[in-house]
C-alpha cells in the first residue's frame, strides 16, 4: 500500500484598483508575459505614483493592449 502526500499552496488574493486608466490602446502588445524582476505596479504611470503592490520576478501577467503611456526615457521608448 502506497501513501500520497498532497501539498498545496494557498495564497489569498486582495483586489487593488489604480485609480488612472489606459492612455493608448495596441492590439500588437497583447499576450502573456513573464516579470523578469520585481516590478512595482503603480496606482498610475510613472514612478511619483504610489506602489499599490509588487508582483515577484517570474510572475506571468496577461497584457490586452492597453497601455499606460507613450514616453521617452534614456532613448527608450515605453508603451
Amino acid at each position: 500500500m502506497t501513501t500520497e502526500t498532497l501539498t498545496a499552496t494557498v495564497s489569498t488574493v486582495t483586489e487593488k484598483k489604480a485609480t488612472e486608466s489606459a492612455k493608448a490602446y495596441d492590439k500588437s502588445l497583447a499576450g502573456t508575459y513573464v516579470v523578469t524582476g520585481n516590478l512595482n505596479m503603480r496606482n498610475g504611470a510613472g514612478i511619483d505614483k504610489s506602489i499599490i503592490t509588487v508582483l515577484p520576478k517570474g510572475t506571468k501577467v496577461q497584457n490586452y493592449g492597453y497601455i499606460p503611456c507613450l514616453t521617452v526615457s534614456d532613448g527608450i521608448l515605453f508603451r
